[in-house]
């Protein structure tokens, strides 16, 4: 019996304790869905938005049939 075997022998836990218990919290924004926002509300009217991501300048457009393009 190995060190970690024997601390969970202490706490009454099995060999298999470690695969059951979760890897995150249920409060970690990882695993909470996403939250989503309106292209309306991000463009706010506007054909384009420029949205600063770190060092690069992305641009969001809308085309005239109604689609997204994201270009760098």
């Amino acid at each position: 019996m190995n060190a970690i075997d024997t601390d969970r022998a202490k706490a009454g836990l099995g060999a298999d304790a470690a695969c059951t218990a979760p890897a995150r919290p249920a409060s970690d924004p990882q695993t909470e869905a996403p939250s989503g926002v309106s292209s309306r509300d991000l463009l706010r009217g506007r054909q384009e938005l420029l949205i600063h991501h770190g060092e690069e300048v992305y641009r969001l457009r809308l085309t005239g049939r109604g689609k997204l393009i994201l270009t760098k």
